[in-house]
């Protein structure tokens, strides 16, 4: 046992750097990964993901504990320097994950930078410590770089900015606490400090999922996903990181590395998200990067750089190391890269020449049931962000949430909350909920308890001279903000072709961190329109809703008549997709997928209900499929069959992927192709695609 307690206050210069490094490689690889996680289609919530990272830290201390390599001592009542560690520690990580709520995680990591002023106080307080000349100099250019980083991105959001200031001084009250602890302290070795510390948070955060309604079984098989384990992981490598750090070097270093983190993160985030990069983002990283440096060095500086090679070979291993890891993670399949830290990017290709992105305005209708539990909630909060940050990119935008007048007033407000806000103008985002009497759907309907999904008809028509564009959705489905600017540059460049043609969405679910297309894309004609290559699918179009431009809902108005559009009593077949889907258009517009960028169409259905039954379908089988046409497929088997049809070549399995015909040659003969797929074997494991093309 000595040997661990000596180790975590070893005094070698060796050892400071590689617990310094350590930190920084952990934290870099923790931001990462935690953003993929909670940004993915998982939609695994903050708290859920804060009570795993915790159980695996005090089950990883309970069994070294076990096993004779750390000591832990029992869970008694903690000193008041202890108290203080513990009270600090649960305090920021809680202000921090409601810090990110309310601010763009772009502007709060800037914000949080600020906390290295706050640590050189607390240290003066609590430990006497004053900075040196050096010292100072690195602060003040590490603050001047922050600011410079994210000049651009302060607007008026107090309630983000206080929520950060909290979380800024509990983070520096604990690394200073640590520190403090450490004096007063003869018997608390680290590894028992992060254990006591990860025991009190993750009763907090239990605490937390209780009071929001979460059911953590129902997240249960996220443990399955390795980017979850590793986010799990290096949570606890990072917070033993952060103490063995500021135990053998001081508080100051330990923010000092975490700014040399934040900036490892920025660039990381600039690589993968193709924002801009402007030159007072530029200046501030190299004025940050020269404060840190100046702040890791000036003993070597003031030395004459007598010993500078180690710490060189482990910074650079460090950078090396987040560059492999960052290049692995982010190219999971199951990330959506246009949401992106630290802004949205919307990649070039998607964007037609011309498009009008400027002063757009839109409704959107969210059909909802105004009974939910954590998962659902979570799902309505993601609709929340993506709504508001189109209005960040200059779009103005109105969310209705509609429901029947049982709803619960409660659940109501908490729709309607000033928790996701507009910063660019509060003005041009608004929220709403619209409550209706219930209704029995028509005799020859069926699929739904009642006519709710009719409704947003009548806000449309009430609506038609306000908005642009019109959006009615389910309450589990996901319109990103790719989806929506999608959708306006190709409705803007395919009505200007002849005939004009209408873009469509179609829906997709995800198992196994892999992406599953429904079943509407699994036949459908291929066919050229000027320089560019379509698909129109067979069957009825998915999306879950459908987005309609002003011009088309006054000539449905204008061909119809008012009471003719809200008078669903003569609805038949399956009501919901035949009267809020993109079902509505079929019979007055040719409904497409460019080809060129197909998956930006595709709409989440965030609770991938649907492939799972599927897989059990199949699983209830015992046998493998002779020649199933009604399977979803892979967006990487759907990849190959497109791209075969514009020539390129595509690297592809091809005893998994099998194509019959030449869409290429249909299309160069100036025919369409017509394109059927079949699934043989299992549908769910070793199974096999085949692509069918026919000219026509």
């Amino acid at each position: 046992m000595s040997g661990v307690t000596k180790l975590s206050e070893d005094k070698d210069a060796s050892f400071k750097i590689m617990v310094a490094s350590s930190y920084i490689l952990s934290s870099t690889m923790l931001t990462v990964s935690n953003t993929v996680v909670l940004r993915s289609a998982a939609l695994l919530p903050p708290e859920i993901l804060l009570l795993e990272q915790q159980l695996l830290v005090i089950t990883t201390c309970l069994l070294a504990h076990q096993f004779n390599f750390v000591k832990i001592e029992p869970i008694e009542l903690p000193t008041s320097t202890l108290i203080i560690v513990i009270l600090s520690f649960v305090s920021y990580a809680i202000l921090s994950m409601y810090s990110q709520k309310f601010l763009e995680l772009s502007l709060y990591t800037t914000l949080r930078k600020t906390q290295i002023a706050l640590t050189v106080l607390l240290e003066y307080i609590l430990l006497r410590k004053r900075p040196d000349n050096w010292n100072v100099v690195s602060i003040c250019s590490i603050l001047t770089g922050s600011i410079l980083m994210g000049v651009s991105e302060f607007r008026g959001n107090f309630t983000g900015y206080l929520y950060t200031g909290l979380s800024n001084f509990f983070g520096a009250l604990y690394i200073v606490s640590i520190a403090y602890h450490k004096q007063a302290s003869v018997t608390t070795d680290s590894f028992n400090l992060i254990f006591q510390c990860s025991f009190y948070l993750a009763i907090c955060s239990g605490v937390f999922i209780f009071t929001r309604s979460i059911d953590p079984l129902s997240y249960a098989y996220t443990l399955a996903d390795w980017r979850v384990l590793m986010s799990v992981a290096l949570a606890g490598t990072m917070n033993s990181a952060v103490v063995l750090n500021t135990r053998a070097n001081s508080p100051l270093t330990q923010n000092v590395c975490s700014n040399i983190k934040d900036i490892f993160v920025f660039l990381i985030a600039q690589t993968f998200s193709g924002v801009a990069v402007t030159f007072k983002n530029a200046v501030g990283v190299l004025v940050t990067f020269a404060g840190a440096a100046l702040f890791c060095f000036k003993d070597q500086l003031a030395s004459g750089f007598t010993s500078i090679n180690l710490s060189l070979r482990l910074y650079v291993f460090v950078a090396v190391g987040i560059l492999v890891f960052t290049g692995i993670f982010m190219d999971t399949p199951s990330v959506s890269y246009s949401i992106s830290y630290p802004s949205i990017f919307m990649p070039a290709s998607i964007i037609e020449p011309n498009a009008p992105f400027g002063n757009i305005s839109l409704l959107a209708v969210v059909t909802t049931s105004g009974s939910y539990n954590g998962m659902q909630l979570h799902f309505l909060d993601t609709i929340h962000r993506s709504y508001a940050t189109l209005c960040e990119l200059g779009f103005s935008a109105k969310l209705i949430f509609t429901a029947y007048d049982s709803v619960d007033a409660k659940w109501s407000e908490y729709l309607t909350s000033p928790q996701i806000q507009c910063h660019r103008s509060k003005a041009s985002f608004m929220m709403d909920v619209e409550t209706f009497p219930w209704e029995a759907l028509p005799p020859a309907a069926f699929g739904t308890a009642g006519t709710l999904a009719c409704r947003h008809r009548e806000i449309f028509l009430r609506e038609r001279d306000n908005f642009d564009f019109f959006i009615v959705q389910e309450d589990d489905v996901l319109y990103s903000v790719e989806n929506i600017l999608y959708f306006v540059s190709q409705y803007h460049f395919m009505r200007q072709m002849q005939p004009p043609l209408f873009p469509v969405f179609f829906d997709f679910e995800l198992l196994d961190g892999l992406k599953y297309s429904m079943f509407r894309l699994g036949a459908g004609h291929i066919f050229r329109s000027g320089e560019e290559l379509f698909f129109s699918s067979v069957h009825a179009p998915g999306g879950r809703g459908y987005i309609l431009p002003k011009v088309l809902l006054a000539k449905m108005i204008n061909e119809t008549g008012s009471e003719v559009l809200v008078n669903c009593s003569n609805v038949g077949g399956e009501f919901n997709p035949a009267i809020a889907s993109a079902q509505v258009l079929m019979h007055s517009q040719r409904l497409v997928s460019p080809l060129r960028n197909w998956k930006q169409g595709g709409i989440h259905h965030m609770s991938n209900k649907y492939i799972g039954m599927e897989k059990a379908n199949s699983q209830n089988l015992q046998k493998p499929l002779k020649d199933g046409q009604f399977f979803s497929l892979q967006y990487n088997e759907l990849d190959v069959a497109f791209s075969s049809c514009n020539g390129s070549e595509e690297e592809y399995n091809r005893t998994a992927i099998m194509i019959d015909g030449s869409c290429q040659e249909c299309l160069r003969n100036g025919q369409s192709a017509y394109m059927l797929s079949f699934i043989y074997g299992y549908a769910f494991g070793d199974r096999q695609v085949k692509f069918v093309f026919t000219c026509e």
